[in-house]
């Protein structure tokens, strides 16, 4: 018995040396020497799970606690652990939820998994528990983590009800993390500075633990990969082109990088350099990425991967990925539908097109606006502007949107509905009115209103639309002087209040009878030459003199007589003058052959001909072969040697 506790002892002392050393490998061979004599220590099983996990064996760790069958809280966390690392987050969680009484290193694994079931709010309400309960060596690790939730419910468009407490961005996870937030926000030039200042923080801190340069490349990847996404997010996709190739020549370890950086290049080319696109979009779509991207990046990535397809006219291809698109990301349905009404407009199945969108709308009351709009363009492209006007008077009365709203009014206008046109201006204006604060910037949608009441003559409704104009920006001249001119239909005095807050116009040096006489209604307005005032100065600063021109006195030849008439024909080339006289070829002159076609007298052709010639006594009537060439001798001609000899 002393024997065995001696042995225990120096196993037990072994142990706790090689766990000092990170030497998990024999730390496991000397557990199993302590489970061999001993079968239930419960000291040496928990190292041994712990040796396990540190070894990355997360399944033989997980079936070798199943196989002791413990049921209580005893290994609860190394438990979960597993299964969070198997991928198995709602087994894992289940056996958190169990424990009474979790610890806090069980804590954070549930926030951890809540991150990764993409249950954000819970997590986030769990790490500010931990985070305002705790205070020990991991509190950047757990501030970054909270700003990480942040920046993920700000992506999903999730409200925060709790403030974070003020956080030091003291490490570079911290500045990513923010630059995730402000991204995710549309602030792309404010995140781009965040990830630059990361970017440099990273690399000192890598380089002074001691790292390597691919190490720290590789750790810069992601950084670079989002600064990438806000230059191309600020039409700047040159240069976020040319970061995304640089991290894909890098070869990442992570295969999230890769992805998200293939994606977006393959987004840049659009239907241009498909080959490379073809190579990215593959490792766009590898199985492995379920659980390393959220479902949101997923289902944009999957959506990508159909329009490539429509771009390649793989059309059957494309419909089976519109429905993988349906099934697997449910709230990408509405992108799903319209690459099919893209494919059946066409193959010209305009009707089924406009009907899918429809039926899709109607379930989706929600997501219905591209769906409504784009049967709209369908239905104008097949001039059917009755079915177009029933779509859009569904969607106009929901928020009268400013862009549907003059549609409705082209349309109107282009079928002679004038009443119906009013109708709906009056009933848009109405509503905007008396909900101000709805989050559409209407300085467009009173500008329209406002033209609209003075092309109709109704000065009074367009007053209303001015001042709401004004009351959004009330230095400007323009909407006052519009003001101005509705006033004097119907009110002076008022006309006159507004006209003071014009600008002056010096008129006293202008001629006001000359001005009264230009035509304005002409499309070019002359220059006219207007005489100042008697007794005022001619210059001004309105009104300019027209400068004459000096007439250029003509050139005439030099044996120019004025007394003798110019030739008539002076103009006309020589062969067409009639004094004109063609001279003869030299060649012709003597023979009294004249030029024929090729070469051969019009005149004299029979007697040249041979097969028109009568045969002579011992002659037969054969047929006539090419002669052949007779071969000249060739004299060479003598060239002249250089430098005259």
């Amino acid at each position: 018995m002393e024997s065995l506790e001696a042995n225990l002892y120096s196993l037990y002392s072994d142990l706790q040396k090689l766990e000092k050393n990170n030497d998990y490998e024999k730390a496991l061979t000397v557990c199993e020497k302590i489970l061999e004599q001993i079968p239930e220590e419960k000291e040496a099983f928990h190292c041994k799970i712990v040796c396990l996990i540190q070894l990355s064996k997360f399944k033989e760790a997980y079936t070798a606690v199943e196989t002791r069958k413990i049921t209580s809280e005893y290994l609860a966390f190394e438990r979960a652990y597993c299964l969070y690392r198997l991928n198995e987050s709602k087994k894992a969680l289940e056996i958190i939820s169990s424990c009474r009484n979790p610890s806090l290193k069980l804590t954070e694994l549930q926030a951890q998994i809540l991150y990764r079931l993409e249950r954000y709010e819970e997590c986030f309400k769990t790490y500010l528990e931990i985070f305002k309960q705790t205070h020990d060596e991991y509190e950047d690790e757990r501030s970054a983590n909270i700003l990480a939730v942040r920046a993920s419910l700000v992506a999903t468009q999730s409200h925060l009800k709790e403030d974070i407490p003020p956080m030091l961005e003291n490490t570079y996870e911290h500045l990513y993390n923010t630059a995730c937030k402000l991204a995710a926000e549309g602030l792309f030039i404010e995140a781009k500075a965040k990830l630059k200042a990361a970017e440099k923080l990273c690399r000192t801190s890598l380089e002074e633990d001691g790292l390597t340069e691919e190490e720290i490349l590789d750790e810069l990847a992601i950084i670079k990969t989002q600064i990438g996404y806000c230059l191309q997010k600020l039409d700047k996709e040159k240069e976020a082109q040319n970061i995304y190739n640089s991290i894909l020549k890098q070869k990442p370890k992570d295969i999230a990088v890769i992805a998200v950086a293939s994606n977006n290049s393959v987004v840049i080319n659009r239907d241009q350099n498909i080959f490379d696109s073809k190579k990215k979009i593959r490792s766009c779509t590898a199985d492995a990425l379920e659980f390393k991207l959220p479902s949101k990046q997923r289902g944009a990535i999957a959506f990508n991967q159909c329009l490539f397809a429509l771009y390649n006219q793989q059309i059957d291809y494309c419909l089976q990925l519109c429905n993988k698109l349906e099934t697997n990301f449910p709230f990408m349905q509405e992108g799903a539908v319209l690459i099919k009404s893209v494919v059946l407009a066409k193959n010209n199945k305009i009707e089924s097109a406009v009907q899918l969108l429809k039926e899709f709308s109607s379930k989706n009351v929600k997501d219905q606006l591209k769906a409504k709009l784009t049967a709209v363009q369908l239905l104008l492209s097949q001039n059917d502007k009755d079915s177009a006007c029933e779509l859009l008077e569904s969607l106009v009365k929901q928020n009268y949107r400013p862009g549907i709203v003059s549609a409705l009014i082209v349309l109107y206008s282009s079928k002679n509905k004038r009443a119906e046109a009013i109708r709906l201006m009056n009933e848009s204006v109405e509503w905007h009115i008396k909900n101000k604060n709805n989050g559409i910037d209407l300085k467009s949608f009173w500008k329209l209103a406002a033209e609209f009441y003075l092309r109709e003559g109704n000065p009074q409704a367009a007053v209303k639309c001015l001042l709401e104009l004004l009351s959004l920006n009330p230095t400007d001249q323009t909407n006052i002087a519009k003001l101005v001119i509705a006033y004097v239909n119907f009110d002076k005095e008022k006309a006159a209040e507004f006209c003071k807050k014009l600008p002056p116009i010096n008129v006293n040096d202008a001629d006001i009878s000359s001005l009264e006489n230009i035509s304005w209604n002409t499309n070019k307005q002359k220059k006219l030459k207007i005489q100042p005032s008697p007794g005022k100065s001619s210059g001004n600063d309105f009104i300019q003199k027209v400068k004459k021109k000096k007439k250029r006195k003509p050139k005439l030849p030099k044996n120019y007589d004025p007394n003798v008439l110019p030739d008539p024909e002076r103009w006309l080339p020589k062969y067409e003058r009639s004094n004109y006289k063609k001279k003869k070829d030299r060649r012709y002159r003597d023979t009294g052959i004249s030029k024929g076609t090729q070469g051969i007298a019009s005149s004299s052709s029979d007697q040249y001909d041979i097969t028109k010639r009568t045969p002579t006594s011992g002659q037969t009537n054969v047929q006539q072969h090419a002669p052949r060439l007779q071969q000249r001798n060739k004299i060479p001609h003598k060239r002249k040697k250089k430098g005259g000899r």
